[in-house]
Formats: C-alpha cells, structure tokens, sequence
C-alpha cells in the first residue's frame, strides 16, 4: 500500500514536492514536527544519522496570530540520533543539491535556519498543510485507481486514511519486524517509555507469526 503511494507521489508532477519529506518520514520514523523542523546542520552524511533535537510547529499566540515556533523535542528521549538508510541519505543530498541550485533561503525561526523542508515562498510547510497534502494525495490516487482498474478489468487498491503519524507507525513496526533488539528500536523512535515500544513490536511479532504460518501451511506435514 505504502509502495503504492510512494510511487504515485513521486511519478505526480503535482505532488513530487512533497516526495523527499515522505520518504523521510517513512525512512525514519521522525514525527511530522521533527522533520519539519530539520536543518542542515542535523544532518551528518560523514558519520550517516540524523539528529533530533527540536521540533517546528505553527500555532497562534496570544496577541500575534499564528506563528512558526521551535521548541525541544516532546521528551528528553525525543533527543537522539537517526541513522541514515541509503534512501533517505541520497534524497537528502539530492534536496541539498536542489537547494544550492536555487539559492539559499533567509527564513529563519527562533534562531534556527537553513531548514531542509521549504515551500516555494522559502518558508517551512507547516504540520497541517502537510496533512492537508497528504488527504489530497489519497484522495486523488484513489480517484486515479478507479480509471485505472476498469482499464485493466481489476480490482481497484485503495489507499487508507494516511496521515503522518501513520508514516511513523510504518517505519516502527517495519523495524519491528526486522531489529529484536527493543532498546536500538526505542532509541531510535524516541519513545519515553520502554512499554510503547513494546505494545509496536508484540502487534508486528503477532502479525509475522500468523503470516509465517500461513507460509507454512502444508509444507509441515501432521500425518
């Protein structure tokens, strides 16, 4: 399903803006705030990780309307470094690469600058329109899947509710499934507390086991 979307966003001229934010979000399991909230002086391509410190929001003061605010990650664990899978490392250096081609932006939030994810003003996408493009996408792929499917005499693939914190959930359970080690994993998604790292990985471990048996089925043989 995930591939799906994936694909769809980046082979969409109208969407392949958003292609490089998706892919990290997938490929690391940051929360919306902490991605956004990126700079180029997180990222470390001589030791490959990422590292998370802060947060970016756009949320109304008390007098001043609606403003971008950094502040430091949702807990103390929030604080730690990613490391980078090769998908994540080359779109990185191919939206610094962008970047230096069209000039480096002045926006800047509670002193923090150069920031990695910009619109075309050259300020940061805010959380909700984010969401709000990630709908969209849903949206139109499956409208897109309708035509497609009738075409090719099939059933249509939808694509689900998507939102951010679904791209998270993804990226943690995938590690689930593939990395025992519970302590790597917490690190990594910056939980505070061991259990919700651990109520991921029971549900990615049940699932694994249901559909190593199914594989299974026939191959062991009872009488």
């Amino acid at each position: 399903i995930f591939m799906n979307c994936y694909s769809y966003v980046y082979g969409n001229h109208k969407y392949r803006r958003y292609a490089a934010l998706i892919t990290i979000l997938l490929g690391t399991g940051m929360r919306i705030g902490e991605a956004l909230g990126l700079t180029w002086n997180d990222i470390d391509f001589k030791n490959n990780c990422i590292s998370v410190d802060h947060s970016l929001s756009y949320k109304s003061g008390e007098h001043d309307g609606c403003k971008y605010h950094v502040s430091s990650t949702k807990t103390k664990a929030g604080i730690r470094t990613i490391p980078m899978f090769q998908d994540v490392r080359t779109t990185l250096q191919n939206e610094k690469r962008k970047q230096k081609r069209l000039g480096k932006s002045d926006f800047t939030v509670d002193g923090y600058t150069d920031f990695i994810f910009l619109n075309s003003a050259g300020k940061v996408f805010t959380p909700s329109f984010i969401f709000d493009a990630i709908q969209n996408i849903v949206s139109d792929y499956n409208r897109d899947e309708i035509v497609l499917s009738k075409k090719e005499e099939r059933e249509p693939c939808f694509l689900p509710k998507i939102s951010a914190h679904i791209f998270r959930h993804t990226f943690c359970t995938r590690l689930c499934e593939n990395e025992p080690n519970l302590k790597i994993i917490q690190e990594v998604m910056g939980h505070k507390n061991i259990r919700t790292t651990m109520n991921v990985y029971s549900e990615a471990t049940e699932k694994a086991k249901q559909t190593s048996f199914e594989n299974l089925e026939g191959k062991i043989k009872l009488k």
